[in-house]
């Protein structure tokens, strides 16, 4: 009996395994360094449905020998555009933010991770049209490059 148990918890096992929903739909990322900083934008999949969220981590690694601040006007510490073929900006975050004075350090050989989740609709509710984009992500107020993806909306 006890064999039988032990035989269907590894079929069982393995059936989750070739189920997992990541499977063939790995992680999309996006790295840039400046500066001795590494900043890696990633989302978990470069094709999307316009109901789904848009899901952004942002990854800032100090890969130098001095801790690195990076400040900002509001609390609004991330963005991202979402940019058609024609070079617009079909889709931004954040919208308009209050002023309140934020900031983060990074240590020498650490890094710090920031996340967004957004859905596919600009400020004024229009959901973009299916097709090709690229998705902007960077540190808001001028503080990083641009880590660009390429996503395709279905």
């Amino acid at each position: 009996m006890r064999q039988l148990l032990f035989v269907l918890s590894l079929l069982l096992a393995g059936c989750d395994l070739l189920n997992d929903s990541t499977a063939g739909n790995g992680t999309h990322r996006s790295t840039v360094t400046k500066e001795g900083i590494v900043y890696t934008a990633a989302v978990p999949s470069a094709s999307f449905r316009r109901t789904d969220t848009l899901s952004v981590t942002f990854t800032v690694r100090n890969t130098t020998s001095l801790p690195r601040t990076f400040f900002f006007p509001n609390i609004q510490q991330l963005a991202f555009e979402l940019i058609d073929r024609n070079n617009t900006v079909v889709m931004s975050y954040p919208s308009i933010v209050s002023p309140a004075l934020s900031d983060f350090t990074v240590d020498p050989g650490s890094e710090t991770t920031l996340r967004i989740q957004s859905l596919f609709q600009n400020w004024d509710g229009r959901i973009p049209a299916p097709g090709a984009y690229t998705l902007s992500v960077f540190l808001a107020a001028g503080n990083s490059p641009r880590c660009p993806l390429t996503i395709e909306l279905e």
